[in-house]
């Protein structure tokens, strides 16, 4: 129950500060999050970036390319959480890859 509450209030705080900064998802887009190691999370990506999504293994690959940054939660003690705006077909990719593979973030220029 408290891991619940607290995923909710976490939520909320990547809502508010994504709201504060102005970010709102494409239209025909929605809100993926990809939870990823530290080590797979640079100092480029942040709210408002563009990142690429690859599977790790068991050979890197492609998964989505040039997604926007919606939010970046990196809670003390748990692996970070980074939320995507991505098209319907994309989010379908990704949500089979979730539970299968390793996934990284690499920031575009």
């Amino acid at each position: 129950m408290k891991a619940l509450v607290a995923s909710a209030i976490a939520l909320c705080a990547m809502s508010i500060a994504s709201a504060q900064d102005g970010l709102r998802l494409p239209e025909g887009h929605r809100a993926y999050t990809i939870r990823t190691a530290k080590s797979d999370l640079s100092d480029f990506v942040l709210p408002g970036k563009r990142v690429d999504v690859i599977q790790k293994e068991p050979k890197e690959v492609m998964l989505v390319k040039d997604v926007l940054v919606v939010a970046v939660d990196e809670v003390q003690g748990s692996d970070p959480t980074v939320t995507i705006a991505v098209r319907p077909e994309d989010a379908n990719r990704l949500a089979i890859a979730k539970g299968k593979l390793s996934v990284r973030l690499r920031a575009r220029k």
